[in-house]
């Protein structure tokens, strides 16, 4: 029987519904499917005529079919140690951490009969912390290992609904400094020692909300509901360049990093795919393009010259070689 080129379920239209876990050309893509959280192994052709075939697919999370059951968004965290990538489940009851399909924690949010409750946002910091935004504006800080996942403490440092996270590392060397962001529904940007785990400052919002966030040494490039696209300098709080990149609301961005540059790619509910590149200050379109009959609510890259796209209420996942 020859491997599936397709996921087994349609992507449900959330921001960032597409993560993946890239070992040479095996991906684990994970997704959001209604009130589920899957698992679609693959192997991607890359080059200019980039696809894939699918092997095993799993559901790893499941909730009831209620409003108040959603899955929001899945993300995979590595450990400091290389061992295991864990899944992270946020939903509108709290979040969940899967080792493979095994429940390592699930923690619930308090419910309050006025506001609504969520999780949305996540990232890890060395491998051993991951960070989940939440809807009352605070970070859940946990500390992870492959067969424990605890909650260490909660650091409420906005004021409205968070909307995504990201953390990486200052410099290339041996032992970098870290850096985290977190972004808001009012489009703050808060920006953290990562190492501490303790908020440094506020890059003030423009009341649309950030939708996306990606953080490389010095730089944040944020993607905004309004479809632009802004890049701020860690070190001086300075916004340094703005993009109208899109016509509607950035729905993801992804990252590629390389030795001399590094390319960051964003998609929007335009039905645009676009990819910048990223030297020192200057940001330059390097490719543009659509997908037919698609709102792409995802993106990845599978490797630095392949993209791949999810798309709203489709089964299909699109494959750029950029």
């Amino acid at each position: 029987m020859a491997a599936p080129t397709q996921l087994a379920a349609s992507v449900s239209f959330l921001p960032g519904n597409l993560s993946a876990r890239v070992v040479g050309d095996s991906v684990d893509f994970a997704y959001v499917h209604r009130h589920t959280a899957r698992v679609a192994q693959a192997t991607v052709k890359k080059g200019a005529a980039a696809d894939a075939q699918f092997g095993e697919q799993n559901v790893i999370h499941s909730q009831g079919g209620g409003a108040l059951e959603a899955v929001l968004q899945v993300s995979w965290v590595s450990l400091a140690d290389g061992s295991a990538d864990l899944l992270v489940v946020c939903t509108v009851a709290g979040v969940a951490f899967y080792n493979g399909p095994r429940l390592l924690l699930e923690h619930k949010l308090a419910r309050d009969d006025k506001d609504m409750v969520f999780c949305r946002g996540a990232c890890h910091v060395r491998g051993r912390h991951a960070c989940i935004g939440t809807s009352f504006g605070g970070v859940l800080i946990f500390a992870i290992e492959s067969d424990r996942v605890a909650l260490e403490r909660t650091e409420v440092e906005h004021q409205a609904a968070l909307c995504a996270l990201s953390a990486a590392p200052w410099d290339a060397s041996a032992d970098p400094v870290w850096r985290m962001a977190s972004a808001d529904e009012n489009g703050a940007v808060v920006v953290w020692d990562a190492d501490a785990l303790r908020p440094l400052h506020i890059i003030p919002g423009e009341s649309f909300p950030c939708t996306s966030l990606q953080l490389l040494d010095d730089r944040i490039a944020a993607g905004f509901a309004n479809g632009c696209l802004r890049f701020f300098r860690i070190s001086t709080r300075q916004k340094y360049a703005e993009v109208a990149a899109h016509a509607r609301q950035i729905l993801a961005l992804a990252l590629a990093t390389g030795s001399d540059q590094s390319q960051l790619a964003s998609v929007s509910e335009d039905s645009r795919i676009h990819v910048w590149r990223l030297l020192g200050d200057h940001v330059a379109l390097k490719y543009s393009g659509t997908v037919p009959d698609c709102i792409p609510c995802g993106v990845v890259f599978c490797s630095t010259d392949v993209l791949a796209i999810s798309c709203y209420d489709s089964k299909q996942l699109a494959f750029v070689a950029v």
